[in-house]
């Protein structure tokens, strides 16, 4: 309309130009006016963005304040948004020993750096969460203003890495420790990285006589070495083969059931898993507290069962292992017994023996009759074989120490089977039996 009123009744061109200033500046604005509305459209995704990421995110000034958060950060941590404007990030997050490594972090991103590390933050109840962190600053025209902040929960994955590490441990100690107590006392500073120890046992059973046994036992109030297995708690671990957490009022019931009988101090809680081998339940591993009901948890109760296997097969190969060195030393002590009794009783047997001997050849060297030298023969004969095997049974000493020297001995076949036959034939002839020999041609004569 304007452009047409121009056309129609043009003006002088004194009068023209206050009309083409005001349509430049109509136009100026209506753009600005547009760049604004875009600009307020990114804000708006921007902001949608930040509110719906996965991660928890904050926005800081240049000295630290916060400045907006999202969702997630007050999920995470467990403020309200309203809580934590204005409040210093690093003094609000990071608690005591942690607050210099926040302070640190935070000064590296102020120098323009795009930072990301692991550390520890803390909720708003003091408990501490293992936190990935990205930390970016964020410029306008070249200079920072400000900072952002994204902080991802990683605690499941820094468990599962000391799960994996602990487990790891456990299996090398097997290797690493001789002894039980020096395994079972490396498996409970392990365990203390998760669970508290300080009231911490591991039970043994016997089923020969149905007791409890404590090679490891760390209590405030009790000390215990050998109880019978019959309605304690670990036994009914061992008698269900699963792992319990029993609080109070859960102990109570199972007291009023006749499940159990309490044995020592009342326990606020108490955790206990099986121990197992290829044998079957052997023992329970078990954890209590006198004082807080809540100092575990079911997800404690997983963790505690979660390396109870490795515990037991680590428990199982030590055992295992004592058993083997104690089985070898017997086998040694009884060898070398049975050694000192061949030696002492073929050297006692040899005396009357050699008087044997020497008397049938006295006795052949009187002229005797026939009949009779035949007899003194055969005793001499019998005498000396009997020595040759005493002999023999010395030589065992010999081949422990592989002192044996095999011997080349020439010797008649038929003499020797004649003798032989000569000393049984007395024997056959008071059972009414004869004995006879034949020897082919092919035998040499020595």
């Amino acid at each position: 309309f304007l452009f047409f009123f121009l056309m129609i009744r043009r003006p002088p061109r004194s009068t023209l130009f206050p009309y083409t200033t005001l349509f430049r500046s109509m136009l100026d604005i209506s753009g600005r006016k547009a760049a604004e509305k875009e600009l307020q459209k990114e804000k708006i995704y921007l902001e949608e963005l930040i509110a719906g990421a996965p991660e928890a995110i904050v926005q800081t000034s240049i000295d630290g304040k916060i400045l907006k958060t999202n969702s997630e950060f007050t999920g995470l941590f467990g403020y309200s948004q309203e809580s934590v404007l204005g409040q210093d990030i690093d003094k609000l997050l990071g608690q005591e020993e942690y607050l210099k490594e926040a302070v640190s972090f935070s000064k590296k991103v102020l120098k323009g750096e795009k930072v990301t590390t692991e550390g520890i933050r803390f909720h708003k109840n003091w408990n501490p969460i293992n936190v990935s962190i990205l930390g970016k600053p964020i410029k306008l025209n070249g200079h920072i203003i400000g900072v952002y902040g994204i902080y991802r929960d990683i605690t499941k994955t820094k468990k599962a890495e000391k799960l994996r590490e602990l487990v790891f441990s456990i299996s090398t100690a097997v290797l690493q420790f001789d002894n039980m107590e020096d395994l079972l006392t490396k498996i409970r500073r392990e365990l203390s990285h998760f669970l508290d120890t300080t009231n911490f046992f591991i039970a043994i059973y016997s089923h020969e006589d149905h007791t409890l046994s404590f090679p490891y036992f760390v209590d405030e109030n009790d000390k215990f070495e050998k109880v019978p297995v019959k309605n304690t708690l670990t036994g009914y671990v061992i008698k269900t083969g699963v792992p319990h957490l029993l609080k109070t009022k859960d102990i109570t019931d199972l007291e009023q059931k006749g499940e159990i009988s309490l044995v020592g101090t009342p326990s606020k809680i108490w955790l206990g898993s099986p121990l197992s081998s290829p044998d079957g339940i052997f023992g329970v591993i078990s954890l209590q507290s006198y004082h807080d009901e809540n100092a575990y948890t079911e997800e404690d109760l997983d963790i505690l069962y979660f390396i109870s296997n490795q515990i037991g097969m680590a428990i199982y190969k030590i055992k295992t292992r004592e058993a083997l060195e104690i089985a070898k030393l017997k086998a040694e002590e009884v060898a070398i017994t049975k050694q000192q009794f061949l030696s002492t009783m073929s050297h006692e047997i040899r005396t009357p023996l050699n008087a044997v001997i020497g008397m049938s050849q006295l006795l052949m060297d009187t002229d005797p009759r026939p009949d009779q030298l035949e007899y003194l023969s055969a005793l001499k004969y019998s005498g000396e074989n009997l020595m040759v095997l005493i002999n023999d049974i010395l030589d065992f000493n010999k081949l422990e120490s592989e002192k044996v020297v095999l011997e080349k001995v020439i010797f008649p076949p038929e003499d020797v089977v004649k003798k032989t036959i000569q000393v049984l034939g007395f024997r056959a002839t008071e059972r009414n039996n004869s004995i006879s020999f034949t020897i082919e041609n092919v035998v040499p004569e020595y």
